[in-house]
């Protein structure tokens, strides 16, 4: 939409459209969504949750999006036109989210930017033992592994500012954490 109004001059040859007597609003945005990644109607497609360990903040909403989901076409014709795709939040952190535009087919076309990181302060599954039971103990593993991303960035800075010897070991999850 260039303009709106009754005095708007409009070049020849550009399509106007009468939206006399009706709503007209911007596309709207869904925050937190898991599209294409529990399938709509296939109760056994659970592609969200990476239950390997407590932290994944290596793990990409983006690697496990399949865009065939019929959700994304009713979301469409919902009014949805962006969406941010998260993962789930079984453990303490879940990984990397993806905003996606509702547009193409294929999850390089409708690839906007990274969605953020998923972070879950509860207890979800406890008798898997896969992190603490208690919510303080859930935030102390959280602390820690911001902590050890900070000190991890501090390292890579360090060696940056003097490029002497090897580099430090690449961590996927701390330099995402990070």
């Amino acid at each position: 939409v260039a303009a709106v109004g009754a005095d708007v001059a409009v070049p020849p040859g550009v399509r106007v459209i009468d939206a006399g007597g009706k709503s007209v609003m911007p596309g709207i945005v869904e925050s937190h969504s898991h599209m294409g990644m529990k399938r709509l109607w296939i109760p056994a497609d659970l592609d969200n949750n990476e239950l390997s360990g407590a932290i994944n903040a290596q793990t990409r909403a983006i690697d496990s999006i399949d865009t065939t989901d019929r959700a994304f076409a009713i979301a469409l014709a919902a009014g949805i036109t962006t969406v941010n795709i998260t993962n789930g939040s079984q453990t303490p952190n879940g990984g990397q989210a993806a905003a996606l535009k509702l547009r193409g087919g294929t999850v390089d076309d409708m690839y906007l930017a990274p969605g953020g990181m998923k972070f879950a302060l509860r207890t979800t599954f406890r008798e898997r033992r896969l992190y603490p039971t208690t919510h303080m103990g859930v935030a102390s593993i959280l602390r820690e592994s911001l902590i050890a991303a900070q000190d991890y960035l501090e390292e890579w800075k360090r060696w940056n500012a003097r490029r002497t010897g090897p580099p430090p070991a690449r961590d996927l999850k701390l330099e995402a954490m990070g």
